[in-house]
Parts: C-alpha cells; sequence; structure tokens
C-alpha cells in the first residue's frame, strides 16, 4: 500500500471494515476491533495500526 492508497482508504471513514482509534487510551477497543476484523471474511485487507 502506498501513500495515495492510504490517503484514500482514509478518505472513506469507518466502516465495517475500517475503525479509527485516537489514542492509547483506546487500546483495548482497538485490540477487539482487530480481533474482529481478522476473524470477519478470512482477515483479508490491510490491518494499519498507529495512525493519527
Amino acid at each position: 500500500m502506498n501513500l495515495r492508497q492510504l490517503r484514500a482508504l482514509i478518505s472513506q471513514g469507518e466502516s465495517e471494515t475500517l475503525e479509527f482509534k485516537t489514542s492509547t487510551a483506546q487500546l483495548k477497543p482497538a485490540c477487539e476491533a482487530l480481533c474482529g476484523f481478522l476473524n470477519a471474511k478470512g482477515g483479508t485487507g490491510p490491518k494499519i495500526l498507529g495512525l493519527k
């Protein structure tokens, strides 16, 4: 994934396959969401952590 693709993905906003977390205080919910994404639809697609 290049920067252009990443920006396009972010511009789509949250969906059933994309969720934004804004702080490390949200670490547990972020991990829960990540596990859900990995278990859904075979876990395919990009998983990106640490963006703000």
